[in-house]
């Protein structure tokens, strides 16, 4: 079963590899996986407008549908 990691964690990972801090420096502070990183970061430029796609709101609502 995948780790979980509490969204406060998250968020603040997300907010550094957005302010520039590169994957790998992230994956070796704090441990998380390199792939799980990436797929965070693309999700936070999604819900930041900076690329297209289906932001988190919008993927929790489906979800839950």
């Amino acid at each position: 079963m995948p780790r979980q990691y509490p969204p406060g964690f998250r968020d603040e990972l997300v907010q550094r590899m957005l302010d520039g801090e590169p994957v790998l420096a992230v994956r070796d502070d704090t441990g998380v996986p390199e792939q799980t990183l990436h797929r965070w970061k693309h999700q936070g430029l999604i819900d930041a407008g900076v690329k297209d796609g289906v932001d988190s709101r919008e993927s929790a609502a489906l979800r839950a549908a």
